[in-house]
């Protein structure tokens, strides 16, 4: 109601309450003489005051009006409001609410903070997921790059191994057949060295 661009804009569609978005327009009235001047107000001929601007359409007339504003650091941050009280308000009233003003703005404060430690929690937590998320998958790639280690090892194993066994054993085997074939024809004085040389190979 103080901060709509017009009182045509502060019309409540039923009477629940206020169904519009807020807007930024003048603060005036009697709200914003306790907003404006950060002081208590209170009027039981609310339409007689010289700051009235009236009430928005719809809105219920102002009987008795009781306003006291919400101090933060020195500024008014806001109001409590109270309207329309049997046989309007007194000062003991007045003083009532201005004592329980810095508890409410107090419990409004701490309200916030607990939101934004919850917002800042819920942040947190949401990138420790993701962090985590983040974590598994790498963790899931190094063991699938091991095991890609693992295979191409194995695999060079095999590889070594067939060259071993199809190509370099059937070599040696071929060059002791090949001595033997021939060893009749050694000196008997060069025995003994072609012996050795066929134990070599067979050893290799």
């Amino acid at each position: 109601a103080i901060s709509e661009k017009g009182q045509e804009l502060c019309a409540m569609d039923d009477p629940t309450g206020h169904r519009r978005p807020l807007g930024d327009g003048k603060i005036a009235g009697l709200f914003g003489r306790v907003i404006l001047e950060a002081v208590s107000l209170m009027t039981n001929s609310p339409n007689e005051h010289p700051d009235s601007t009236g009430v928005p359409i719809d809105h219920a007339p102002l009987e008795s009006f009781l306003g006291v504003p919400m101090m933060q650091n020195g500024i008014a941050t806001g109001m409590i409001a109270l309207a329309n009280r049997k046989g309007g308000y007194s000062q003991e009233e007045l003083e009532a609410l201005n004592a329980l003003a810095p508890a409410i703005q107090e419990a409004f404060s701490r309200k916030r903070a607990e939101e934004a430690l919850a917002k800042s929690k819920e942040k947190l937590e949401k990138r420790v997921q993701e962090r985590t998320a983040e974590l598994k998958h790498r963790a899931e790639q190094l063991s699938l790059l091991a095991s890609e280690l693992t295979l191409t090892e194995e695999r060079e194993r095999r590889r070594l191994a067939e060259i071993l066994h199809d190509h370099l054993q059937q070599l040696l085997v071929g060059a002791k057949l090949s001595l033997e074939s021939v060893s009749p024809q050694i000196p008997p004085d060069d025995q003994k060295t072609l012996s050795n040389v066929c134990s070599l190979l067979m050893e290799s």
